[in-house]
């Protein structure tokens, strides 16, 4: 096949922020967009081989693309500047940089290795701008993405573009589905917002069975900001998915206060085994947060949760603006009364776009210019960091609160308990070995 365009997740490591290497879901919708139009496209992800820049670099020659796409997260930021400026050494193929660091700053896209930048959305706008280079048409440099307002319109994720086994590898097989974009909520550290635009239940049920009956797949985790912000849209979902009779498990994230037990139970039943809950600190805290989330909330979705045998992760975020040894302390307490199945404690990142960032400039407590010196290579990841802590405390709160939740008898008992068959040996014991990676 013919390789007009070559689109890459590009790697990067950070202890403190572990990610979940899954298929890169956006490449692969942007990627389905331009076979549509007649391209040739191939994906390289580099983070589940663990494909360092100057490797990349290599097999790029090899191809010789005519376009080279590079998606990236803001964490990824230094990596994809690094990495386009080590192709434009040897090479002058046109690159357009996209992704959700792009979307929060767009002055990313204004270095020289940059060729073009594509801000927000990029279904219909990559397509569209590869046209004009082939063409050798005018464009700017910098272009706000168009939005897909009828999702059922983008073809599925070219899922034929990837190896499978890549992600998947002594585990049960796993992908990322997405059923809305947006998010209404204004919490003060996330820059998601808009609209909430969903996909029609019938044109999910159809990636699904794909998923499921063409690849394999056993487990599915939707990756929707706010995955119950709709419960007509899930309860028809749902009751899609028992009728049809699909065999397979999955998982979602959601506010606590779009919970009951009523979806819980449908949910149950259409095969959800997990939710991941933003309960994110103590109620006091919430309301600096601007997470408009009332404690009854948070005790009545752990407890549907529990009652319909689905597992609940609670994540909370250590660090907040005020916050001392004490503080971080009585959150990681909270958590432990909560009854959750899973944790998971975040250190809190300044990400450019968000109010908390906007807020820790304008009173002097973060440098403007701290994401553009991150991408240069200067500095660490910008997490905030309270005046009377530092990077080594906070990280050492966070250790001690996972010690404190996985270490407990009743943690380990309730382990032995799932081990009904030689799969369930496996998940526990994957289980521990990335655990180790927190003490």
């Amino acid at each position: 096949m013919n390789v007009d365009i070559v689109l890459i997740n590009p790697y990067f490591q950070e202890p403190l922020y572990p990610t979940y290497i899954g298929p890169p879901l956006g490449l692969l919708y942007l990627a389905s967009c331009l076979e549509k139009k007649g391209y040739g496209v191939r994906i390289i992800d580099a983070l589940p081989l663990l494909k360092t820049n100057k490797s990349l670099v290599k097999e790029l020659k090899k191809i010789n693309p005519e376009i080279i796409g590079i998606t990236n997260s803001s964490l990824q930021s230094r990596s994809a500047l690094s990495l386009a400026r080590q192709i434009k050494e040897s090479s002058d193929t046109k690159i357009i940089v996209g992704g959700s660091h792009v979307t929060s700053r767009p002055e990313f896209c204004r270095y020289d290795c940059f060729d073009y930048g594509i801000s927000g959305e990029g279904e219909i706008s990559l397509p569209d701008l590869v046209d004009k280079i082939r063409q050798n048409k005018k464009s700017k440099k910098m272009i706000i993405g168009k939005k897909v307002e009828n999702l059922d319109s983008i073809p599925f994720p070219a899922w034929h573009l990837i190896k499978m086994d890549d992600y998947h590898k002594d585990r049960k097989r796993s992908f990322n589905v997405i059923g809305s974009r947006g998010c209404p909520y204004r919490c003060i550290f996330c820059s998601v917002r808009g609209p909430v635009r969903f996909r029609s239940p019938i044109n999910v049920l159809k990636e699904l069975k794909i998923l499921i009956e063409k690849y394999r797949v056993e487990s599915i985790g939707f990756v929707d900001n706010t995955f119950t912000l709709n419960k007509k849209w899930v309860d028809s979902l749902c009751e899609s998915i028992i009728k049809e009779k699909l065999d397979f498990r999955w998982a979602c994230i959601t506010r606590c206060d779009h919970l009951n037990r009523n979806i819980v139970k449908k949910m149950s039943r259409a095969g959800c085994d997990q939710i991941g809950l933003g309960i994110e600190t103590r109620p006091s805290l919430r309301t600096y947060l601007k997470k408009d989330l009332e404690e009854r909330s948070v005790k009545s979705a752990i407890s549907a949760c529990k009652k319909e045998g689905i597992r609940s992760i609670g994540t909370f975020i250590l660090g907040l603006p005020g916050e001392t040894f004490e503080s971080i302390q009585k959150t990681i307490k909270y958590s432990l009364k909560l009854g959750l199945d899973d944790v998971g404690y975040h250190l809190l990142i300044l990400l450019p776009g968000t109010e908390i960032f906007n807020t820790a400039i304008r009173d002097g407590i973060a440098d403007k210019d701290l994401w553009k010196n991150y991408e240069m290579g200067i500095g660490e990841v910008p997490f905030f960091i309270p005046d009377s802590l530092n990077i080594n405390i906070i990280s050492k709160l966070r250790k001690n609160g996972y010690k404190e939740f996985y270490f407990k008898l009743n943690y380990f008992v309730r382990k032995l308990g799932e081990i009904k068959s030689l799969k369930n040996i496996r998940d526990v014991k994957l289980f521990t070995e990335s655990f180790k990676k927190f003490i």
